[in-house]
């Protein structure tokens, strides 16, 4: 992360303290995610849990992946999930581990964080990501919803959770109870945050999308 996004994020975590700071964070396990979640971590000093399935999705890719499934072709993610490896030296190379370290050598970057999450995952997390569908991507985001209700659902508190645009359009369409859509029908600049509200009766009320007021005009990107 550069200047500007390390100061986008510090910006972004001095404004949530106004609207009442968080308890608890949750970042991808992506770079841009984990130092955005850092500033977080240094601000306000709550556990911090690194989770892959808040990773962000391939939106750009699923019509072509739609198009391959229709042809009964064989998908990279069928094979992680069957335990089929011999791609794995070919999505290895696509995803080199300097950029995408394995998930046991996270800590050592970031000593703070907490990896134990409630999902199977492997170690080289990034294989469950490639080609993934549309419908694999929303049921991801309904199992991470899911478990931060079940983590968190009976107690008053602020979750953050920092992720990327188009899996947070997805989760916030999960949310909002909309349908699926190939678009981003949630827009987020860069450090842009939204609240939702997940209520005792158990509905769930969006208060914010996109919000940047922190972000005066020169560090308001990703537009």
């Amino acid at each position: 992360m550069g200047p500007r996004g390390r100061k986008q994020a510090i910006l972004a975590a001095a404004e949530v303290e106004k609207l009442g700071g968080v308890d608890y964070i949750y970042s991808s396990t992506l770079y841009r995610a984990l130092d955005t979640a850092k500033a977080f971590y240094d601000w306000f000093q709550v556990p911090w849990y690194v989770w892959p399935a808040l990773c962000e999705t391939g939106r750009s890719q699923w019509p072509r992946l739609r198009e391959m499934q229709n042809c009964s072709e064989e998908l990279a993610d069928d094979c992680c999930r069957s335990g089929v490896t011999e791609k794995a030296p070919e999505l290895e190379r696509d995803y080199p581990r300097e950029r995408y370290p394995l998930l046991g050598e996270l800590q050592e970057q970031y000593p703070h964080i907490v990896l134990s999450q409630p999902f199977d995952w492997p170690d080289k997390w990034w294989l469950p990501l490639v080609d993934e569908t549309r419908e694999a991507a929303y049921a991801r985001a309904r199992k991470v919803i899911d478990a931060i209700e079940q983590q968190h659902g009976n107690g008053d508190c602020r979750v953050a959770l920092v992720g990327h645009g188009a899996f947070g359009s997805v989760l916030m369409t999960v949310l909002a109870e909309a349908p699926p859509c190939d678009h981003n029908r949630f827009r987020f600049a860069h450090t842009a945050f939204s609240c939702v509200e997940l209520r005792e009766d158990g509905t769930i009320q969006v208060v914010f999308a996109d919000y940047i007021a922190h972000l005066y005009p020169h560090y308001l990107t990703g537009y």
